[in-house]
């Protein structure tokens, strides 16, 4: 995939933001491409692509993804046996079956890290710090996740016009929305169309047209998708720290364009933390500026839109150096669903995630940010909205499961001995995937699962090992 034939698809997108998208299509075989389209076509904007050069970030930001899956079968293959890929370390067993189940009301997590930490394996390590995190629950559920459907055109475009006025209230005079904002989509003869809003605006506006809405300004930029949940809101707190040379936000990362200095993992009952950093308009605690972005995009983000069961929550921190002794905190998102946290990629950068390899379900862990550089001000949120606008329905209630010890048994049976494997944490965790792998539109399936974070000595990778909670069934994949 030549780099200019993905700027055309794009429409003159923003070539910085396309970058990243072109490196992981150079990497895998071209039905990453395709696959990158067809997530967005869950996002509303597969039909919308070509003209429009505001989704050039949200097809860097969908490539991750498009990666994850479109690479699957690169590296090991599965099966039962000792036999592996020349030149692999790791061996996937078949070890779907049914397992022993626990009380959850039984399960004593702190004592299973001790335990583990003390036992042998020839094949694993337990790095000196390792941790079993487990949210204080009596049940969970497995369930199933559907996109909230398209809504009218005019329906979008009265959610985007009080997005616009609620994160830039008094900004835009009604002439300059007029101005300024931007739709793709299609016509009554399904045709393509993008651009001024007010150009197009009987057709944007019909009751089947659900368009991808958005406006970029010296001010901020936003995005929403057909279903009316926010993709992007950019404000200009941080843009106009950095020399640029656009005029306007347009798609901007604080965390893209300056140095990242630390990378906090969050786990999911907190942190106890002094770490203090001097932002924009005064000294911020780093758990305050969690707290309050977790509550106000709780309460006051996509309330139209969003399934008020989930729970917006960080996973990571990294504090950004904006230069002259200011700086920001970027939080890396994913969200809970009655206190347990969703599974989310590995990220390396604002924008897209690690690269991925193995063979492993088409999982669906988006992840998405919030980034603050004033004290309870958020100056953007990217990828939540979408994360936040689903239906969830066949939901089952577990009360009994597989315990930490008994997944590690199953994490060691089916990895080869000399894996040299170090196992840094061992996490409970919802983990969604398509329920149809060839439709990038259909349904998540949620699982529940043992997540481990390792690392490997003799190849380099890092690791993320699955093991369901329910039947036990191993998956993994490894990233650089």
């Amino acid at each position: 995939m030549r780099k200019t034939d993905l700027l055309a698809a794009l429409g003159k997108a923003n070539e910085k933001y396309v970058d990243e998208a072109v490196r992981r299509a150079e990497q895998a075989d071209k039905e990453i491409i395709v696959k990158g389209a067809e997530i967005m076509d869950k996002r509303n904007v597969r039909r919308k692509i070509a003209p429009a050069a505001a989704i050039a970030a949200s097809f860097a930001f969908a490539i991750g993804a498009a990666a994850y899956i479109g690479a699957r079968n690169d590296s090991f293959s599965t099966g039962s046996g000792d036999s592996s890929d020349a030149g692999s370390s790791t061996v996937v067993l078949n070890t779907g079956m049914e397992q022993n189940h626990t009380p959850i009301s039984d399960i004593d997590t702190a004592y299973s890290a001790e335990t583990l930490l003390l036992k042998e394996y020839d094949n694993l390590v337990f790095d000196e710090n390792f941790i079993v995190e487990f949210p204080e629950i009596d049940s969970f559920e497995t369930f199933t996740m559907s996109s909230k459907p398209e809504i009218s055109g005019q329906e979008v475009y009265d959610l985007f016009d009080s997005a616009v006025d609620k994160y830039f209230p008094g900004a835009f005079t009604e002439d300059e929305k007029k101005e300024l904002y931007s739709a793709t989509g299609t016509n009554a003869d399904g045709e393509n169309i993008s651009g001024n809003f007010e150009q197009y605006k009987d057709d944007f506006l019909r009751e089947d047209a659900a368009p991808f809405m958005f406006m970029t300004s010296e001010h901020g930029m936003i995005q929403m998708f057909g279903n009316g949940s926010t993709q992007t809101v950019t404000g200009a707190a941080a843009f106009s720290l950095d020399d640029l040379e656009q005029e306007s936000v347009g798609m901007y990362c604080a965390a893209d364009n300056n140095t990242i200095t630390e990378r906090i993992y969050i786990p999911q009952n907190g942190i106890e933390s002094d770490i203090e950093y001097d932002l924009l308009n005064g000294s911020v605690k780093l758990t305050d500026a969690i707290d309050y972005t977790e509550d106000i995009l709780t309460i006051d983000f996509d309330e139209e839109v969003a399934n008020p069961e989930l729970v917006p929550d960080v996973y990571d921190a990294w504090i950004v150096d904006m230069g002259d002794g200011i700086y920001g905190y970027h939080f890396v998102m994913t969200c809970t669903y009655n206190d347990i946290r969703f599974d989310a990629q590995p990220m390396i950068k604002a924008g897209s995630s690690n690269s991925v390899m193995g063979d492993c379900k088409p999982y669906a862990n988006f992840p998405a940010y919030a980034f603050t550089i004033e004290n309870e001000k958020l100056d953007s949120v990217m990828g939540l909205g979408y994360e936040l606008a689903y239906d969830i329905s066949d939901v089952q209630v577990h009360n009994s499961m597989i315990t930490v010890e008994e997944a590690v048994n199953i994490l060691s049976q089916s990895v080869s001995s000399g894996a040299g494997l170090v196992i840094e944490r061992a996490e409970f965790m919802y983990t969604p995937y398509y329920e149809n792998e060839d439709d990038a539109a259909s349904s998540l399936i949620v699982d529940a699962a043992w997540r481990f974070m390792g690392s490997n000595a003799n190849d380099g990778y890092s690791y993320l090992f699955y093991v369901n909670a329910v039947t036990g069934e191993f998956d993994y994949y490894k990233y650089s």
